[in-house]
């Protein structure tokens, strides 16, 4: 269980992170909220890092790779899922967002030959009925399709850094690369705020700036270190595999903290959800593996 704990943590503080940025939107645009939150995650990781020697000098031969690596995350990532977010809802963000472990196994596969097996088949298979119980109503999705689609692009960016954080880990601590990636991410936000022509709000709401403050410390900074850490213990799939928890806790969270209601489909969503996590993470004796793939020199 404990190799477990961190990607729980990871998709607990992720699916809340929903609930918190609607909040957060009372007073910040997008991208206010965004270099706000980057810039106290690189603050507080490189505080932590310095004071616990848990930071490396990266390699120059490593620079352009870390530099790609904060385009993926939190760059694209981020910019997708929260305007996207503000273009749906709490729990239909969630929902497309645990869609990662469908795609992440097999391009993990792909790309670094790590090992998937008919009990990810079967369990991924579950959960996306579950998705689709929380998701479909009447047959039809009622969600803006430019709001689909920045969230179908936040999925890619997820599934493609976690191919590269395993590869960075070879060489640099999991603390290391989420640092950098978020000093490199905070460079790259501050000129998109500038340009925004709006860098300051005009009125920030206790709640808000509360909001924004757990989501910099906790959403950006530490639950990142946890995805990572569990990457480098389980893998790319079984990690991706608990954000399938992610539509069940922001329900919950929703019901808690806004008052929305959930239906008799939606608890049925949430058990086959939880159901599928369980069931992906059985041992059968089927499996496939790459080999002889390369990796970052």
């Amino acid at each position: 269980m404990k190799n477990y704990t961190a990607p729980i943590l990871t998709s607990t503080i992720w699916a809340l992170s929903y609930v918190f940025t609607t909040i957060a939107f009372e007073s910040f645009s997008p991208v206010q909220l965004l270099t706000l939150r980057l810039a106290i995650a690189s603050s507080l990781l490189a505080f932590i890092g310095y004071r616990k020697g848990a930071l490396q000098r990266i390699s120059r031969k490593h620079i352009p790779a870390f530099v790609l690596l904060a385009l993926l995350e939190p760059t694209g990532y981020f910019l997708c899922e929260t305007f996207g977010l503000s273009l749906s809802s709490p729990v239909l963000a969630s929902v497309i967002l645990s869609t990662v472990p469908l795609f992440a196994p097999f391009i993990a596969f792909l790309t670094i030959g790590e090992r998937f097996s008919a009990g990810n088949v079967a369990g991924l298979a579950v959960s996306f009925i579950g998705v689709l119980f929380l998701t479909l109503k009447g047959g039809s999705l009622n969600a803006s399709p430019l709001g689909l689609l920045l969230l179908g692009g936040a999925v890619f960016f997820l599934i493609v850094y976690s191919i590269a954080v395993k590869k960075l880990q070879k060489h640099y601590t999991t603390h290391t690369i989420v640092t950098a990636q978020n000093t490199i991410g905070t460079v790259y936000f501050i000129p998109i705020l500038l340009a925004s022509g709006n860098p300051i709000p005009e009125h920030i709401g206790g709640s808000a700036l509360v909001s924004a403050i757990t989501l910099g410390i906790f959403a950006s900074g530490l639950a990142f270190v946890w995805f990572g850490e569990s990457i480098k213990n389980i893998g790319v799939g079984k990690t991706n595999a608990f954000l399938n928890l992610m539509p069940a806790v922001t329900a919950i969270a929703s019901i808690a903290i806004t008052g929305e209601t959930v239906d008799g489909r939606g608890v049925v969503g949430i058990v086959l959800v939880i159901a599928g996590l369980f069931t992906s993470q059985a041992k059968w004796n089927f499996s496939l593996r790459k080999r002889n793939v390369s990796a970052i020199a």
